[in-house]
C-alpha cells in the first residue's frame, strides 16, 4: 500500500512509541522503502500533528507524481 496522503499519528503520552519503532525497524531491515517513513507524522501536540499534514501535502501529491 502507498499513500496518497500523510498519515498522522496522534501520540499521547507516547502509546504508539512502539510502533513508530516498529516502523522504522521494517525500514531498516528492508521491509519498505525508507522514504515512505517521510510520510508518517507522529506527535503528542494535536495542532502541530494538523500543522506537518497540512505542510506535506503538496509534496506527497509530487511524490506519487513520480511513482505513476
Amino acid at each position: 500500500m502507498i499513500p496518497e496522503k500523510p498519515i498522522g499519528i496522534l501520540d499521547v503520552h507516547g502509546y504508539y512509541s512502539g510502533l513508530k519503532e516498529l516502523i522504522g525497524n521494517f525500514a531498516r531491515e528492508g521491509f519498505m522503502a525508507e522514504k515512505w517513513l517521510n510520510h508518517l507524522y507522529f506527535s503528542n501536540d494535536p495542532f502541530e500533528l494538523i500543522d506537518q499534514l497540512c505542510a506535506t501535502e503538496k509534496q506527497t501529491k509530487s511524490m506519487m507524481q513520480e511513482i505513476k
